[in-house]
């Protein structure tokens, strides 16, 4: 009840603010199967592979075929509902160990997934029924087939349960067979599928993500690189004291959960972009895992020294500390999604505390105390709470980036638009549903720009109204399309943004006329003018 209790201010309190950019891609997923009978970005394109879970696309259909004009108020309420049934599930474990999953469920980078209203806390949900029914020692074909369903919903998430049941019965042939057949036919149809219908087996945020197939470039690995490491780096903060009781686990399967938690880390670490990985979620599934680990290791800590245990936290803290003042991890200073002020890590840490360090007659009070404390200090009350439709959510959301500078004006002053040429795909996908909207990054659209000429291609193919240049993490791409000829029929109309816009220049005059946004205005405009010429 406690938990469900946070959890329901948690989603109160934030209800009505815009989520992560890539959420929206469900919504028009959605739209275009519901009205015309095809999961396609663009209908003009056909299906495309765009969505990597699957299965949260087909939860989010339904979400917006209930509530169209209110998907991310119903996506973020069903996500909600997923953390307390993860948390209902893994309850069901002996009461002594309760304080383990207070330090998982309650920690901030799990009770912000709602606001994301994105995948995560589904597939937390699922990886802790798999959890649930290993634990209890299930059929392989039924761990089979839930690690199937786990592949749907995110696919690098079912190394977590194929990695343990691997190293948990490597030495049961018959088991391992029976498990290995199951998820191997399971993955056979599912690829055989998205051959037929997508016609590609893997998402195409797989091959763009994916180090040695990415075609983003040296610049864009670098920025990515410093942001894994403040993601991990704020995950593992979180992750370290139930890692810590994990590592004193003494069953073959705890450590087996310990091994494809790591494994499942590494992966990222190695061979991932984490774009837009904000409060670590890319490592968040390993999270149940271990939890199971430290179930496991948990009698081996109550016959450790007490004081033992405190040194460790107060080494972890001052490690923590420095790491926030040198940027190492999230902070603060950071951007709306990345943002976790000071308070946030010393009320996580007080939770820790009070779970490791307490006695068990102080124990069952005090945690789910300090969990509270955890949550008003994530989201602290304010009397500015006012739910929204979508659309109002999207115009704040708009106002709060610069890559979308000049976009609602596109819409206003240009109605009839059919092309529009972006890298940041989620606003423009809901505001132009019946436009052609390219994804110039590949993550939406098949198709590769490795040179000027890849660009000039397909601009004469489309003949955009608009163009925003590639956001300026996209470095290479964007010299790619700086240097195209096609360019050069555009007109520039807004300049402070990561993602300039342009204007066809047949159009730049209605524009430029018709245009009230703040930032469309001055040199810009003026060169704009001049060169659109009579």
């Amino acid at each position: 009840m406690a938990y469900t209790l946070i959890v329901a201010y948690v989603l109160y309190r934030d209800l009505g603010a815009f989520p992560y950019d890539d959420a929206y891609f469900f919504a028009r997923f959605a739209r275009n199967l519901l009205e015309h009978g095809v999961f396609a970005w663009n209908l003009a394109d056909g299906p495309v592979y765009g969505i990597t879970s699957q299965l949260f696309q087909g939860v989010a259909t339904a979400l917006y075929a209930l509530a169209p004009h209110h998907y991310v108020l119903a996506a973020k309420s069903f996500l909600a509902l997923c953390l307390v049934a993860f948390f209902a599930i893994l309850a069901r474990n002996p009461g002594s160990r309760r304080p383990l999953l207070w330090m998982v469920a309650a920690s901030p980078l799990v009770l912000s997934t709602p606001h994301t209203a994105m995948e995560t806390a589904l597939t937390l949900l699922l990886l802790a029924l798999w959890l649930f029914l290993f634990q209890r020692d299930a059929k392989a074909w039924a761990l089979g087939a839930l690690t199937v369903l786990v592949y749907l919903q995110r696919p690098d998430a079912a190394l977590l349960p194929a990695g343990t049941y691997l190293l948990a019965h490597g030495g049961s042939t018959r088991r391992l067979l029976h498990f290995g057949a199951v998820v191997m036919a399971g993955l056979l149809l599912v690829w055989l599928a998205a051959t037929l219908y997508y016609g590609t087996p893997l998402p195409l945020p797989f091959y763009q993500k994916t180090l040695g197939f990415s075609p983003y470039g040296s610049a864009m690995a670098r920025a990515a690189l410093v942001q894994k490491v403040r993601q991990f780096g704020t995950f593992l903060f979180f992750a370290t004291p139930v890692i810590g009781v994990a590592l004193g686990a003494g069953s073959r399967s705890g450590r087996a959960a310990l091994g494809a938690a790591a494994t499942f880390c590494a992966y990222h670490l190695v061979f991932t972009h984490e774009i837009m990985g904000y409060h670590g979620r890319f490592y968040l599934p390993a999270l149940p895992f271990l939890l199971y680990a430290a179930w496991e290791g948990w009698p081996a800590l109550a016959q450790r020294d007490r004081r033992r245990t405190a040194l460790l936290l107060g080494a972890l803290s001052v490690a923590a500390a420095l790491a926030y003042l040198a940027g190492w991890v999230e902070t603060h200073r950071l951007g709306t999604h990345q943002a976790l002020p000071a308070p946030v890590w010393l009320a996580f840490g007080g939770l820790c505390a009070a779970a490791l360090l307490a006695s068990p007659r102080y124990r069952s009070a005090l945690v789910p105390v300090a969990a509270v404390v955890v949550g008003l200090a994530l989201y602290p009350p304010t009397s500015g709470f006012a739910p929204a439709d979508d659309a109002s959510i999207l115009r704040r959301h708009g106002r709060t980036y610069t890559t979308v500078r000049g976009l609602f004006d596109l819409r206003r002053c240009l109605p009839h638009l059919r092309t529009l040429y972006h890298t940041e795909m989620g606003i423009p996908g809901l505001l132009f549903p019946e436009a052609k909207v390219v994804d110039l990054a590949g993550l939406l659209s098949r198709l590769r720009i490795e040179s000027a000429a890849d660009f000039d291609a397909l601009c004469a193919r489309d003949r955009p109204e608009a163009i925003f240049l590639p956001h300026k993490a996209y470095a290479d791409l964007r010299r790619r399309v700086e240097r195209s000829r096609c360019l050069q029929g555009y007109v520039q109309v807004v300049d402070q943004s990561s993602s300039p816009l342009t204007v066809r220049r047949d159009l730049a005059e209605q524009f430029l006329a018709c245009a009230r946004e703040p930032h469309v205005t001055g040199r810009s405009v003026r060169s704009a003018r001049r060169s659109a010429g009579p």
